[in-house]
């Protein structure tokens, strides 16, 4: 096993992650992409390392990864999901059967991914990536198409194993997603600053980041799971516009408090009553697929939160006096 931790056997590549306790297998009959430690850099590859697995536990989410010149067909499918990077068409989820279809397209290729009912298991088709190279026929230069049929585990994780996750722990009823940054906090207590888009969360990581008491486990997407009559936050690798921190290995802490944030000309807190910090916490997680199960867990673990973990709006002046702030309201 290399330090990406690829394996190898012939043409057999696999990749090992795990993500919130949670281990995924990633299998192909294809070779992965040679990564050198320039392409590493470029492409933030190591986003990844603190998430690399290299235990032997039986997995709890397999995927099987293969490169085709044809995608199969989506048949009678029909369309269930369709998410936007503000006017371009990002990706789009279809239900055929029972199981789900998965369509995205990034810069390189187009990917199909078939899933599961239970979200355990999936198969990607990846479209060869086609590379323009010069070559000299009869003396005269051209350039030609050549197809390579390889894979890169980037292109799995982001966006679709992201996707895949956010269904997967609703429907085992083992957490959710939800739009945060988490701070932990004099290594025994953790934090959730949640919002929408501009609301400050990576604006806070920043700060946080600063600050040597503290460590930050994502500043956009975080996993909450319930283990024991206690919540816990757990590092993703899908951050958010700051990913300095996914250098530094933080896998885990008990939550303590959840911060609704907006910005403030103040630094001013208020708590809020239970029944709003679910309202708000609901609300601010990632979308699920129409499912009646997942939804049900989801709400379930929003009330649970909500009567256990206490919640406050947060209005916060742009700059380290926050810390502080935070700090008296222990």
């Amino acid at each position: 096993m290399n330090s990406a931790g690829n394996i190898k056997t012939k043409n057999i590549s696999i990749k090992k992650l795990k993500i919130a306790d949670i281990i995924v297998h990633i299998k192909s009959n294809f070779y992965h992409e040679q990564v050198t430690e320039k392409k590493a850099e470029e492409s933030s590859f190591w986003r990844l390392n603190n998430f690399i697995y290299k235990g032997n536990k039986k997995p709890n989410i397999s995927i099987k990864v293969t490169v085709t010149d044809k995608l199969p067909s989506l048949g009678k499918a029909r369309l269930l999901f369709v998410d936007r990077k503000s006017e371009a068409l990002n990706w789009q989820v279809f239900i055929k059967d029972k199981n789900y279809i998965f369509i995205y397209k990034n810069q390189h290729r187009k990917q199909l991914i078939l899933i599961n009912k239970t979200f355990n298991k999936a198969e990607a088709f990846l479209l060869p990536i086609a590379e323009h190279v010069p070559t000299v026929i009869n003396g005269i230069e051209s350039m030609k198409v050549q197809k390579k049929y390889e894979w890169n585990v980037l292109e799995i994780v982001y966006d679709f194993l992201k996707v895949l996750f956010i269904n997967y722990l609703a429907f085992k009823n083992e957490g959710v997603i939800v739009h945060g940054c988490g701070i932990k906090y004099m290594n025994r207590e953790g934090m959730i600053f949640s919002g929408n888009s501009g609301s400050g969360k990576t604006t806070l990581a920043k700060i946080w980041y600063d600050y040597p008491q503290a460590k930050i486990l994502n500043d956009d997407r975080i996993i909450l799971k319930k283990n024991n009559n206690n919540f816990f936050i757990y590092s993703t690798p899908w951050h958010g516009m700051f990913n300095d921190y996914l250098q530094s290995e933080v896998k885990s802490v008990k939550l303590k408090s959840i911060f609704f944030i907006y910005h403030e000309s103040k630094n001013i807190c208020k708590n809020i009553l239970p029944y709003k910090v679910f309202k708000i916490f609901y609300s601010n997680l990632f979308s699920l697929f129409w499912n009646k199960i997942s939804i049900r867990n989801a709400m379930s673990i929003s009330m649970d939160l909500s009567k256990n973990i206490p919640g406050y709006s947060l209005g916060f002046k742009k700059d380290k006096t926050i810390i502080n702030f935070i700090k008296t309201l222990k």
